[in-house]
């Protein structure tokens, strides 16, 4: 729009101010060419008067994205935020909380709880949030759970707890923008966070009492079933709410809608760790090798459901087995079949829980082994014995067990 910008010739000044010398009333600078080039250009009138002291208001967004209308934070996204905001007066939307979340691990079971009341931060949880520039919660009857008690106080002053703008009349515009929860899970097995990429939406719920969703209910509990032991999975629960309409008056009359969809609490506010590790057995019997045979030309990689970490990071040292159902005190010490000593692994679920500080590991039956001898060196190919002694808290052994793996180069 912009050719030959900035010039310093007054007839080709006075075009750019009246605006004929563009198309548009608001020309960029920019050349394709020159894409770091990030001047603007401004074109307003003409005016048939201008009096001392009037002003024009102006104002500008800038926004950018990797995507044009794909993608998380996309352009269209991002430009529908800027128009939003601007209506809102600057006043970004109401966030929501993540509600605490508490996971009980079963036999091949997890018990999720959570609580609208309360936030995973400790704070009020997400049911109470308020946003006085939601239109559509603001369009509720006064008697609906959204639009009742609001924080107004006292009455009739125009002020308001809690950092709410009300009217003059005491009267809080707006309403509660809470809509439900979405639950997801993931398999990742990092031992800290897992990757962002990685959750799958489980189930969603949200009120049924208005036309938003899909009207199943809210509830606070959820028993994810069928799962797989040795398995470390991870769940998060997310507040998300009512979508937000914001109205543009047009210059013939009339108005254009914008209507965004509702905010989401961060997934990883309240992402949740559950090991679901193999139990303890009450003797030394029931002990196992896993993978038996162990065969070097498979992978058992996180992928393909397997516990030696993500196959993009494997290598030769990831290689272990497991030797599971172990007793909660015991000695595992691995043979050739000639009787040479490989390795010895001492085993303590009651220290481990003390040391972790959580009760649950009490109960944990398993210890990874990297197919490594004491020496540092690969094992061969072959058959390998095992024996376990199963100790009590004075070190004497109560039980014993001989077993054997095989491993296949």
């Amino acid at each position: 729009y912009c050719n030959g910008c900035f010039t310093t010739n007054d007839s080709i000044l006075y075009t750019w101010l009246d605006g004929s010398n563009f198309s548009e009333k608001i020309g960029a600078c920019q050349s394709p060419e020159a894409p770091d080039d990030m001047r603007i250009f401004y074109s307003f009138g003409p005016f048939d008067t201008m009096e001392p002291g009037d002003t024009l208001k102006i104002s500008m967004a800038i926004i950018g994205a990797e995507g044009v209308e794909s993608g998380v934070h996309n352009l269209r996204d991002n430009a529908e935020q800027a128009l939003k905001l601007f209506k809102r007066g600057y006043k970004t939307t109401a966030s929501l909380p993540s509600p605490k979340l508490v996971a009980e691990p079963g036999f091949r079971t997890v018990t999720l709880r959570w609580y609208p009341s309360q936030a995973q931060s400790g704070g009020p949880g997400p049911a109470t949030i308020w946003d006085d520039s939601n239109r559509i919660a603001g369009a509720f009857p006064p008697d609906h759970w959204r639009r009742i008690n609001p924080p107004c106080d006292p009455p009739g002053t125009g002020t308001c707890s809690q950092g709410h703008a009300c009217t003059s009349e005491g009267v809080l515009p707006g309403g509660r923008i809470h809509e439900g929860f979405r639950l997801y899970r993931t398999e990742d097995p990092n031992n800290t966070t897992p990757n962002d990429k990685s959750w799958t939406l489980i189930k969603e719920f949200d009120y049924a009492d208005d036309s938003f969703n899909y009207n199943v209910g809210v509830d606070s509990v959820y028993v994810d079933s069928n799962l797989v032991r040795g398995k470390r999975y991870w769940y998060a629960v997310t507040s998300f709410g009512i979508p937000d309409l914001t109205l543009f008056p047009r210059p013939a009359g009339g108005f254009d809608s914008l209507v965004a969809p509702g905010v989401e609490s961060s997934i990883g506010a309240n992402a949740t760790r559950v090991d679901l590790y193999f139990s303890a057995a009450e003797n030394a019997g029931e002990v196992l090798a896993v993978p038996n045979p162990y065969r070097v030309d498979q992978d058992y990689t996180f992928e393909n459901g397997g516990w030696e970490g993500r196959s993009g990071a494997w290598n030769e040292n990831k290689r272990l087995i497991k030797f599971i159902h172990l007793p909660k005190r015991c000695r595992i010490r691995i043979f050739t079949l000639v009787g040479d000593e490989i390795a010895a692994l001492d085993y303590d679920a009651y220290q481990l829980a003390q040391e972790e500080n959580n009760p649950q590991l009490e109960n944990k039956g398993e210890i990874e082994w990297n197919l490594v001898s004491e020496s540092n060196r690969a094992l061969a190919s072959g058959v390998y014995i095992f024996t376990v002694d199963a100790l009590d808290a004075g070190g004497g052994k109560t039980g014993s067990q001989i077993g054997k793996f095989v491993l296949i180069r």
